[in-house]
């Protein structure tokens, strides 16, 4: 279902095969229009409220799948996240997610501290060719995008740019500090199951060499991805 100008709709999130399985809580929306979230815009953060129409949006539409995703997965009585100063949503006691969104959607993905200790999930558009040309050499590294076979050029340069996006996002909270797109590369990609290889030392408990697998699908222009480590 289409939402309809000015407004959004909730939507149903592809089965990605996560290690936390049914821990792992999920929701998501799409919208258009100028303000589909306006009724919202009162928890809006400070630093946003004068943001352009499109980031806060953006913004609305991901947390309202945060508490979406909470109430789903049992945390009835969950406020919508607050935002860190570095951007993180400020999860309650006992869980852990991540919220992902583009110019149309957002999903967000929630699970307990109990199931898993790092979840990173993304969502985007595939590229257009100019697009591709743009961030190829930014983003795969020598060799990569050939083994990813199956793919267009631009389905394999999006799945491998939000498959480290997601990566990055789920262990971001735990290091807290930035990484580029040459700090992990293509490891598998065997009947289409992608992995990642960590391509330098990332911290105590995710050294050099040390590969996670990658959900994936492809659903109309947008591919989804995620990265869950069980606990």
């Amino acid at each position: 279902m289409k939402p309809a100008p000015g407004g959004f709709v909730d939507r149903a999130v592809p089965l990605l095969p996560l290690p936390a399985g049914e821990a792992v809580s999920w929701a998501a929306v799409s919208f258009a229009g100028e303000a589909p979230f306006a009724a919202f815009a009162a928890r809006l953060p400070v630093a946003l409220q004068d943001a352009v129409p499109r980031r806060r949006n953006e913004f609305l539409a991901g947390r309202y799948c945060a508490v979406r995703a909470l109430a789903r997965a049992g945390c009835m009585d969950a406020a919508w996240p607050a935002r860190r100063d570095d951007g993180l949503p400020v999860w309650p006691a006992g869980w852990l997610g991540s919220i992902s969104h583009t110019a149309d959607g957002a999903l967000a993905a929630v699970a307990p501290c109990s199931a898993c200790t790092a979840l990173g999930v993304d969502i985007e558009r595939i590229m257009s060719a100019n697009q591709a040309e743009a961030v190829r050499s930014l983003v795969a590294m020598p060799g990569e995008l050939e083994q990813l076979t199956g793919l267009t050029p631009a389905q394999a340069l999006t799945l491998l740019f939000s498959a480290k996006e997601a990566l990055y996002k789920a262990l971001y909270p735990q290091l807290r500090r930035f990484v580029d797109f040459s700090a992990a590369c293509v490891s598998g990609w065997q009947d289409h199951a992608l992995s990642l290889r960590l391509a330098q030392h990332w911290g105590p408990d995710w050294p050099q060499g040390r590969c996670l697998p990658v959900a994936h699908a492809f659903v109309g222009p947008h591919v989804h991805t995620a990265v869950c480590v069980p606990a």
